[in-house]
Parts: C-alpha cells; structure tokens; sequence
C-alpha cells in the first residue's frame, strides 16, 4: 500500500510538471502591460516528494518511485525586481535508496536543510514584464547547510552495516555538511495574493558520505520535487498592501475620449478606493500625465492621506472613498495620439503632515515610496472642432461679393451688354412750339449741330435699345396750358426725329420709341436756382418748397419773374425744351472670340475683356494663363494679380497663391479681397491667429467678415459666438460642424444635409451617424469619403472619434 501511494504522488507530480510547461509559453500574451512591479515580501509552505541519488543506488527513474519520501518546507523571500528575487528556505524530511545488486538499502529518518537562494524569472527576463501574466518559469540557485542522520543495512536481513550522525543527543549530532541547491519552477497566480508552483530541486552534497558508504562520484546528490503555496505579503513598510491592491482602484474618465476645445482639453477622472485599502498612515499623490511623441505632459496634482495623517488632501477613510479630479491643460500637437495615464505616488509621511506642493523627489528623498503602477486612462484626443473648412467660391463670373465666407476673386469689370447714350435739346420760345432755329438758345447752344451729331451717332449702326423723347415747359404758366404745350412740343420733336430716320433710311416702325409729354419742369426749375448765384435763391427755393397749391406755386414764380430779372432771363429759357435721346448696344466680342483670343491673341482686348475671358473657362491652367497675360499687359493690375491667387487656392498651390495676394497688396496696401483671401490660405494652413488678424483687417476696410471670424471662433472653442457670427446660415459644413461639437447631433444633420458634396462633409456626416449609433450609415458615408479623398484612410486611422470600431474589422479593411 505504501509503495503504490508514493508512486501515485510521484506519478501525479510529474504529470502537473509536464503539463504546466506548455502552458506557460502559451498563456503569455495580455494587453495590458501598464501596471508597474512593486517589490514585495512572500512566504510559502511547501510539501514534495525526495529522492537520493548516490553509491547506495542503482535503479532508474521510474524503479525509484518505491524509495521516494516526504519532505515539507518553509520559504520567506523578497522579490527585488521582476526577474531577481531572493529567499531563505528551511526544509524537514527524509530519504530512501537501495541497490539491489548490492543487496544494500539506506536511510536518513531525520534530514534537515537551511539555505540562501537567488532566483530569477526566465519569463520576465525574456519578454517585457507584465503584471497580468498568470505563469511564470523561473529557476533558483545558492547555498545552504543540510543536517542527517544515515543507516546502512543490508536490505535482506535488515543487519545494521553502518551510519552517520546521531539524533538522539539533539541537532548537534547530526552530520552537517554544506550543499548547493539548483532548480527550476513553474508558478501559477491565482490573484494578487496567492500563488501556486511545482518546483524541482537538485541539491549537491559536499560529501560522499550520506548514505555511508563512500566510493563512486565524489559528491551525494539529493532531489526534491515539491508543490508551493506562495502568500504576497508586500513590502513591510505600511504601503505595500497599497501597492499589490492598487488594481482594485477604480477610475471612471469624463469624457471617455479627450476632447479639444479651443486649444485647451478638460479632463474629469472619478475614482473610487475599496474598503479597507488605504493605509490609515499613508499618503498618495496623484498626478496625470499626457504622453504623446516621445514627450510628457504632467498635469496638476492633487493629494489623498490616511485618517491618521495631516495636512493637505483628502482623507479616505477605512471604508474606502470616492474622489473626483478636474483639470484643464493646453493641447500640444501630438496629444492626438496621447496616453492619458497615472501613476501615483504612494508614501509613509512618518507622522508629518503631508502638502499638495510637495515634489516627488522631496517625497522620494525623505519617505519610504513605491509607485502604485502606470495605468492608462485614457487614449487619444478627439480634435474635430479643429476640422474646419477654408473652401474658395467656386463661381468666377459671379461679381465680387462683400459677404467672404471663402475666397473672393476680384470682379473683372467686364460689361456684357453695354449702354452707349446720345442726345440732343430742342429749345423753344415762351408759349410757343414750333421750332425756331433762330432763337437764340438754339443758336448759342448750337442746337442743329446737335442734331447732327445725333444723326451720326444712329448711323453707326450700332443696335438701338430705345429712343426717349421727353418735351417739358417752364412751370411760370398755367397747368393745363403748360400740359398742352409740351404735347405739342412733343409733336415737334418727333418730326425732327422723323425727318433724321427718313434721312438714314430707317423704318420708325422698327423702332422702340418712348414719346412723353412732361408738363412743367419743376425739378429742373429747383435745380438750376440751386446751382445759380442769385443772391436769395435760398428765399425763393423756401417758397416754392412750402406752397403746394400748384396754381399758387405758380403765381408765386410769375411774381418772381417780375422782381428777379435774372430767373426771366437764366433760369426759366432753358426748360424750354424737347430732348431726343438714343439708346444704343454697344458692340462687342461673343464669348468663343473673347476665350480664343485671350488664350492666343490678347493684343486686341482691353484689360476687362481678358480679366472676364478668364471666368470663360473652367480649365484652371487656362485660367492662370490668361490672368498672367493680364499681368503682362496691365503690370499694376491688382485684380490680375488676387484673381491669379484665387485660382491657385482652387488648385490647392497655396504658396503660389500667397506670393501673388502679396503682390496684389503690395500695388494696393488696402485691397480687402486680398487681405482677405490671405487669411483663408492662413485658415487652411491651420495658422489660426494669422488668419483672424488678416479678417479683421479686411472687416475695417469693408468686407462682411461675420462668417470668416465665425469660423475662427470654432477653432478657439467659442461655439455659441460662432453660430451667432453665422447668423443662422444653413446648409453649411461649418455650421455642422459647429453642431457636433456642442452634441447637437440632428441639427448638425440638418445643417450638412443640403451643403456641397465633399470629402470633409461625408466624413462629417460619418462622424454624426457614429454618435446617433447609425452604424451601417456611419460606413456608408466613410466608404463614400475614402472614394472622394483616398487621404482620408490615413485620418481615420488616428482619429478618435471611431474608437470603438478600431478593432472590428469592418473598419479594418476600411482603412486598409
């Protein structure tokens, strides 16, 4: 029976062995490797199986089983770093081992070791430590003293042949000799207390003498394979339960993912301590920091102490405590990508009271410390409102607009239908209305020649919009005679007209002719007594201005006429008059002339020509061609020069574009548009401070800037002042964007919705259906920003707005 229970143990204990090794190298791998390694203390009780390996032996392995025997041990040790460690070891049992073809056995009932061993983790000295690794294989080496008590016999008749050491006299009978231990062991963690491992161990006897009979290899050798019980006891100094336990302190991040706003990123941690964790002696200090590119950023510090500690900070009691940290730091770029982590400091403060101000290194120097761990809070930065757009307008021929919101090219001038005007006067005589070519306003105004000059303006040929004829009196008479005079003064004119048409051989039938009878001149009346000398002209203005009887209006002029010889003679004579006046289309280049010979005559067009030829095509290389020709022609041309600029911008050749507005501006230092359109490359090179200072440059000298400087104010976290600088704009990405920004998901939406197609809207839009949980809409639109701008799979990688699909791989082949 005793046989087959040894060879049971032994059986049992070499198969865990065997079958935990696989185990450990795969078993490995976590994701977390954040916590930090605390030095501790451990203490475990062990219980195994010896074995002897010597002269008074000649089985095998699995013919031993028979002889095996128990042993029991005690370790306390200390594990330094998280491959060294070191551990002391006292360990009670006996051994057992014959040969057969010697007919011999031996016996040590009583074997005693003592020794001082190092260890060392094979695991963590291979791969980068990991506080969730679960198993681990390590080996141990030292030195140490063993004590026995040997009987030799012969194993048939059991006859006593020999022996060494004692025991009935006490321990300092005994045979001591020292020996060195080796093995090798496999640990299993079943929390942060506990632990289990099978340990093998060889020991080498400095002797030859303990199983009594000497001969064979110098040196007895003894094995033990033994089961472990591992308890953690920390780090004796007050906080080492702090530390092993710091894993049950829990942290909640407010938001989940930083956000920038503006240029600074408000972060609210809440945490919580569990019961019976903080040390009623210790202190923690507790300060974030924000790793990004190889660079840290350490946020402010805020203090927790034990119940029987004083000073700064919050006290957390034995029953645990809840805490809530706030800060709000400067984005750097970088911080896209940051870990937002903590590592606290935990110390003993040894009766003193503890201060927020404190240093690490003060700590560090003067107080027994360890860090808790690193622990990663948070990843990345969310920075969409920073994803603003500077888009140039994309229409040339419209005018120059004082509303910027993009780029402005400047208005060319051009008139596509131009209005060329001649006219000439008829003067008559008081009450009269036939012509008399004597009169002399006829003559001194040199009336006929006019008329002539009218005749060959008509003969050249030129498309006639219209002919006024307008026929007015003096207003010094009666109405109603007045309105019959200037109808037949109307008449007068008309024959002159007549007799000119007849004489071009045109056809009056084909003509638009506005024939109008206008009664009394009385806004030319007004007119010329403003613009005369007579001395009381403001008297007489007053009058006519405060009468407004008509019949009385014009009695009070006849009495004027009569006291102011100047009115009768310069003032009223001319308002005698029938006015012919032609309204003719003035020639011009089509379209296709303009385009073609701007691209390969421009000799023959005038500076507006070939500024509007520009707008005539939408191919940009054309489009700065043509302007550069412009330049060439017209050196001082500003509106050359900006609207070069503005084609650049469309081509995304920013450099170049800011090289002519410099141009632009150095030709005319208030150029608005240029000063403008300067801003936006600023606006979409990121440089946002530039950018403002130019927009509000321009806004002085004219230009609507609301919209730009809302644009600004999303960038500066100033939501609200940006949609008021909008001034309820719709169908606008910036608008949208300013929505997502403030979570008003469906009113970004709506706001998107109607805005241009781009790559930056889908991607938007992408953005709005991931916080509405829209999901498949989501990779809809992410699908359709990639097709419109295959630069986006690079944004996506990093941007934090997706991190919960970054590992599903729907997402993965997105960004593929």
């Amino acid at each position: 029976m005793k046989m087959f229970y040894n060879r049971f143990l032994k059986a049992i204990t070499v198969f865990s062995f065997i079958m935990l090794l696989p185990i450990v190298f795969y078993g490995q791998s976590s994701n977390n490797t954040s916590k930090k390694f605390s030095s501790h203390w451990y203490m475990s009780g062990s219980v195994g199986i010896n074995q002897f390996y010597g002269d008074i032996q000649d089985l095998n392995f699995l013919d031993k089983l028979s002889d095996d025997k128990i042993g029991f041990g005690l370790n306390v040790g200390h594990q330094f770093t998280p491959v060294f460690g070191l551990r002391g070891n006292m360990r009670y049992g006996s051994l057992y081992s014959q040969n057969e073809s010697k007919n011999l056995e031996m016996e040590a009932p009583k074997l005693f070791e003592y020794n001082l061993s190092g260890t060392i983790s094979l695991i963590n000295l291979l791969s980068e430590y990991n506080a969730d690794r679960k198993l681990d294989v390590y080996g141990m080496a030292g030195i140490g003293l063993i004590n026995w008590e040997t009987e030799l016999r012969n194993s048939n008749t059991g006859t006593k042949l020999g022996g060494n050491g004692t025991a009935g006299n006490g321990p300092s009978e005994l045979t001591t000799e020292g020996y060195i231990p080796v093995g090798l062991g496999v640990s299993y963690k079943l929390n942060n207390n506990w632990s289990v491992a099978l340990e093998q161990t060889w020991n080498g006897i400095n002797s030859d003498i303990l199983d009594a009979a000497e001969g064979g290899f110098d040196y007895d050798i003894s094995t033990s394979t033994s089961l472990n019980v591992v308890y953690n006891l920390g780090s004796f100094n007050g906080i080492g339960s702090m530390v092993r336990d710091y894993e049950e302190v829990t942290f909640e991040v407010i938001p989940e993912v930083l956000e920038r706003h503006g240029d600074k990123v408000k972060v609210t941690v809440k945490g919580q301590f569990p019961e019976k964790y903080f040390n009623k002696k210790a202190a923690m200090k507790f300060t974030p920091v924000m790793k990004f590119n190889d660079k840290s950023k350490t946020l402010k510090s805020i203090t927790f102490r034990g119940e029987k500690v004083e000073g700064d900070g919050q006290v957390i009691t034995a029953e645990g405590g809840n805490f809530t940290y706030t800060d709000v730091f400067t984005f750097e770029e970088g911080m896209e990508d940051a870990q937002f982590t903590v590592n606290p400091l935990i110390y003993s403060p040894k009766g003193n009271p503890v201060n927020n101000d404190a240093t690490d290194d003060n700590i560090i120097n003067n107080y027994k410390n360890a860090k808790a761990g690193e622990k990663t809070l948070a990843t990345g930065t969310i920075v969409t409102g920073q994803r603003v757009l500077f888009a140039p307008g994309k229409a040339f021929k419209k005018e120059a607009s004082t509303n910027a919101g993009t780029a402005i090219a400047l208005a060319n001038g051009y008139e596509k239908e131009t209005i060329i005007s001649k006219d000439a006067d008829i003067y008559f005589q008081v009450n009269l209305a036939y012509l008399n070519w004597r009169l002399p306003l006829n003559i001194d105004n040199n009336t006929k020649e006019g008329i002539a000059q009218l005749k060959q303006f008509i003969d050249k040929g030129w498309d006639i919009k219209s002919i006024e004829l307008n026929a007015w009196t003096s207003p010094e008479g009666e109405e109603s005679f007045n309105a019959g005079l200037s109808e037949r003064r109307a008449k007068t004119g008309m024959k002159v007209l007549k007799k000119v048409l007849k004489q071009l051989d045109l056809n009056i039938e084909d003509l638009n002719i506005n024939e109008q009878a206008r009664g009394e001149d009385w806004n030319g009346f007004m007119k010329a007594v403003e613009t005369s000398s007579i001395k009381d002209k403001n008297i007489i203005l007053n009058v006519i201005r405060s009468q407004q009887d008509l019949a009385k209006r014009e009695q009070e002029i006849r009495n004027m006429a009569l006291v102011y010889e100047e009115i009768e003679e310069n003032i009223l004579p001319p308002l005698r008059r029938t006015n012919i006046k032609v309204n003719s289309f003035e020639p011009k280049f089509t379209d296709a002339q303009l385009l073609e010979y701007s691209l390969n005559d421009a000799e023959k067009l005038d500076k507006e020509e070939i500024l509007y030829a520009a707008t005539l095509t939408d191919n940009l290389d054309e489009k700065i061609s043509i302007y550069k020709k412009a330049v060439e022609m017209f050196p001082k041309c500003v509106k050359a020069y900006n609207n070069i600029a503005y084609t650049y911008i469309l081509k995304e050749e920013y450099n170049k574009a800011e090289k002519m507005l410099n141009k632009a501006i150095e030709l005319k230092s208030d150029c608005a548009i240029s000063i403008n359109n300067l801003g936006i490359i600023a606006g979409i090179n990121g440089d946002y401070a530039k950018a403002e200072k130019l927009f509000v440059k321009a806004q002085k000298l004219g230009v609507d800037e609301n919209y730009n400087l809302g644009v600004i104010n999303i960038t500066k976290g100033e939501y609200d002042k940006a949609l008021s600088l909008f001034a309820g704009k719709t169908c606008d990405y910036n608008v949208a964007l300013t929505y997502v920004v403030l979570n008003k998901y469906e009113k970004a939406a709506t706001a998107l919705k109607c805005a241009p197609e781009s790559a930056a809207k889908f991607y938007l839009c992408a953005i709005i259906k991931s916080h509405l949980g829209e999901t498949g809409e989501m990779y809809k639109q992410l699908i359709k920003t990639i097709k419109a701008d295959a630069k986006y799979k690079e944004v996506l990688k990093s941007d934090k707005e997706f991190n919960k699909y970054s590992n599903t791989p729907d997402f993965n082949n997105l960004i593929k």
